[in-house]
């Protein structure tokens, strides 16, 4: 007891000196603990991000028409009165993002890269396509009435279900869908006068899936908040602009360098396979050597938009296309918030 009294005597009459070296203490194991990540940080500061693309039609008040992309300077690919049919669909892996070093800034922002969609479409030009879709339209309604007709027959003077007959009544199923689809596309071109002005207006849409904090699957949505189409970079932000529980956000040092020339990517191999890509895969770390800017792997191991940090830990930017987007590049994102 005696020794306690001593100790608590002591501490008293030197309790400026001791609590400041508490506090160096405390701020010396919490920079330790954020600024020396582990290997569960690293993965766990990823997502995988199903990116969809398509291009909105509008004219007048409310006549809307959906397509994916131009194909062969003459055609609307993915032309449809629904967007979900005309949606073009990717994979890339997200990294969350701090904005500053020193404090957690993430609330929900991550970084991605993204495929380049088509060039921008003038009016004229929109005008001339829909006038060629007018035409293709109305041929391939001919077209999917005869088929429609020809298999009903089939159907019916074959009353006994034979060998095939289940095969051939799903396929008049299917062929039925895409007449009513291609029907409903017909009656909305023929809302157009060829003279109504257009609007071409590329959307997008992200879903993130990821384990949480119980390793239970999990996804949310999230929207654009600046883009860098030299590199094809996005910054997105969820919806609740929060990070989720138990993600971690990488942290962009300024005095991270690559001394060793070697890396580490936070990768979800097949995830750029679309015969291989699941967004319930787990990311695993990958060493991967470096010269520069280049990076030598396959995409097939590694997935777009997969962070790259040094053996410590140290983030240094993002895989896009086999290169590194350095971080002075991928933290420019933010200042082009405002932007939209």
């Amino acid at each position: 007891m005696g020794k306690i009294r001593r100790f608590i005597h002591f501490v008293a009459r030197h309790r400026t000196v001791c609590l400041s070296g508490f506090g160096a203490l405390f701020v010396i194991v919490w920079l330790v603990w954020r600024y020396t990540p582990t290997h569960r940080q690293m993965l766990r500061s990823t997502v995988v991000v199903k990116v969809e693309q398509w291009y909105e039609l509008r004219w007048g008040k409310s006549d809307t028409l959906f397509f994916t992309s131009l194909k062969d300077d003459s055609l609307l690919a993915g032309l449809s009165t629904d967007s979900l049919q005309s949606r073009s669909v990717s994979y890339s892996v997200g990294s969350w993002l701090d904005h500053w070093a020193l404090v957690p800034s993430c609330n929900g922002r991550l970084v991605v890269t993204v495929p380049y969609a088509s060039q921008g479409f003038s009016a004229t030009t929109a005008a001339s396509l829909l006038k060629t879709a007018k035409t293709r339209i109305k041929t391939e309604v001919d077209r999917l009435r005869l088929q429609s007709t020809e298999i009903r027959y089939f159907l019916h003077s074959h009353g006994v279900q034979d060998e095939g007959f289940g095969s051939v009544a799903e396929y008049s199923a299917k062929v039925d869908s895409r007449l009513k689809s291609a029907l409903a596309l017909q009656a909305k071109l023929e809302r157009w006068n060829g003279k109504a002005p257009l609007k071409v207006r590329l959307r997008s849409a992200y879903t993130l899936y990821y384990y949480n904090w119980k390793d239970q699957r999990d996804s949310t949505q999230a929207t654009m908040v600046a883009a860098l189409d030299s590199y094809k970079l996005r910054l997105l932000q969820t919806v609740s602009h929060s990070m989720p529980v138990g993600m971690s956000a990488v942290k962009p040092l300024p005095w991270t360098s690559l001394f060793s020339g070697k890396l580490l990517a936070a990768c979800y191999p097949g995830i750029d396979e679309p015969r291989f890509a699941s967004v319930w895969a787990h990311p695993t770390l990958i060493p991967l050597p470096s010269r520069r800017d280049s990076v030598a792997v396959s995409p097939l191991i590694s997935g777009e938009g997969a962070p790259l940090f040094t053996h410590h830990g140290r983030f240094v930017g993002i895989l896009s296309n086999g290169r590194m987007v350095s971080k002075k590049k991928v933290m420019h994102l933010f200042s082009k918030e405002a932007e939209l």
